[in-house]
């Protein structure tokens, strides 16, 4: 304890808040002084607050509004970013793809390039099994009528 009392209650002040909490849960009909008007405001606010906890099918409206924005024209336009990205790709390895082998070669010619191609397979690997396995637990959500 801090030795300090609590200070006694107002009766007056108590009887305001509470004329204030009335006119905010009812029809408030009656005419307020400034006090009780500025309760009931207080009283609308805390009775108007957000729920504690999302709404039921909080998850399913977010999980629609994904889908919904999915399906939209930023898809087609990252399809088509990948499809000019894979020809550059190829266009580029046609080109330079000769002259960057030789060059890595003559870079490891210390017994490296086993151990560089080892690297980039697992890291290949684990990519396309993390890819595997985002596509298998995909699920098709359906927009709701």
């Amino acid at each position: 304890m801090n030795g300090k009392q609590a200070p006694p209650i107002d009766d007056h002040e108590w009887e305001t808040q509470e004329r204030g909490m009335r006119a905010a849960r009812g029809p408030g009909k009656d005419p307020m002084d400034p006090a009780a008007e500025s309760y009931r405001r207080v009283a609308l606010a805390v009775i108007r607050a957000p729920r504690r906890e999302p709404p039921a099918d909080f998850v399913a409206g977010v999980v629609e509004q994904v889908a919904r924005r999915e399906a939209g024209i930023e898809r087609a336009l990252f399809r088509g970013l990948l499809l000019v990205l894979a020809a550059a790709s190829v266009i580029v390895t046609a080109l330079y793809g000769g002259q960057w082998w030789r060059a890595v070669q003559q870079a490891s010619a210390g017994g490296a390039l086993p151990w560089i191609m080892a690297g980039t397979g697992c890291v290949t690997l684990s990519w396309m099994i993390g890819q595997l396995h985002q596509l298998l637990t995909m699920r098709v959500v359906e927009p709701r009528p």
